[in-house]
């Protein structure tokens, strides 16, 4: 079979070397056509071309359309990241009571502050109502709380301006593990506040600036005021300048309204003796314990879940439950163990 395949490719080979030795050269065309020939060869390779560097115009166009477009998104979301730095979240609210608004820039108006809201910003005027209270943990540490018919605006980090009303500051807050960062600056007509390590209160109504230190110093400075205000001190300033310097108790009534704003304390882990220096630093009371074992059974009283009550009936509540009793005796809690009252009732 296979010899019979290579006689048939012989055969074929012969006939075709055959008729190509008998063919003469093609005559070549004439110059006329050739050369319109060539020009129609050469007007379909243009055209063809042509196409080629539409179709490659085209592309480019549309890369350089999405380069610009992928441009100008990268230029917005710049705009809009540098808008939203504009804007520095400064403070959160921990715990609000009552009807606060905030004044909006956008619209010039006031609007009742939403309790879902609980970020504050740079360039915000906050204000309480009546029987309406709040309390603020800033960023940079602390712990501010603001009275009824109180009006602040916040001017930065570590920057407010009271406007009018009460407010309170502890730069060592137990309701968070940070420490500041930098010392609160409060601003008044009367010169600036700043606390240097301390609990506080500033007062401003009627013309009337008024300074209380309850623990550490406060330094006041203005145009015509530079003096410090020391633990147990308070300071009035008038518009007309005159300086009063007087006591106030760490308990006093003036530092009541603080405790009616303290943001819900955490118990779980804590023991009996953490929550009476919270009940101290809170009331203003010393605490004291009448015997070791008094101090031993509060320290190994472990507590459990949260409370949010005032702090002294937050401790008259907790000992209605505890081997432990207290009495109050010339600003100290003097905290005795059951046996021990019921001796002294004898």
């Amino acid at each position: 079979m296979n010899d019979r395949k290579k006689s048939a490719n012989q055969t074929a080979n012969e006939v075709f070397t055959s008729l190509f030795a008998h063919a003469s050269p093609r005559k070549r065309a004439p110059e006329k056509d050739e050369q319109e020939i060539r020009q129609l060869v050469l007007g379909e390779w243009r055209q063809l071309t042509e196409k080629r560097r539409e179709r490659r115009r085209l592309l480019l166009l549309a890369i350089a359309a999405s380069l610009l477009l992928a441009l100008t998104v990268l230029f917005n979301a710049g705009r809009f990241a540098e808008k939203d730095m504009d804007v520095q979240q400064v403070a959160h609210v921990e715990k609000q009571v009552g009807e606060i608004i905030v004044f909006d820039e956008s619209n010039e108006s006031w609007q009742r502050l939403d309790p879902d809201q609980r970020t504050l910003v740079v360039g915000q005027t906050l204000e309480t109502g009546e029987a309406a209270r709040m309390a603020i943990a800033w960023n940079a540490g602390g712990l501010l709380r603001v009275d009824e018919k109180t009006r602040i605006a916040i001017s930065g980090n570590s920057e407010l301006q009271l406007l009018f009303g009460r407010i309170h500051y502890d730069s060592d807050s137990l309701y968070s593990t940070e420490r500041p960062l930098v010392n609160l600056l409060i601003n008044t007509p009367f010169g600036a506040v700043r606390h240097m390590g301390t609990q506080f209160m500033t007062d401003l109504a009627e013309g009337v600036l008024s300074v209380s230190v309850r623990e550490g110093e406060v330094a006041i400075t203005g145009s015509n005021t530079e003096t410090l205000a020391l633990a147990g001190e308070q300071i009035i300033i008038s518009d007309s300048g005159i300086q009063v310097r007087q006591s106030i108790l760490p308990y006093a009534e003036d530092w009541k309204w603080v405790q009616d704003i303290a943001p819900v304390y955490e118990l779980d882990g804590r023991s009996m003796f953490d929550f009476l220096q919270w009940i101290r630093r809170e009331s203003g009371y010393d605490i004291e314990f009448a015997t070791d074992s008094a101090k031993f059974l509060a320290e190994e009283t472990i507590l459990h879940g949260s409370i949010d009550l005032p702090p002294m009936r937050a401790l008259e509540i907790m000992f209605q439950t505890s081997d432990l009793t207290y009495q109050l005796i010339n600003g100290v809690i003097l905290v005795s163990t059951s046996q021990i009252v019921q001796a002294y009732a004898h």
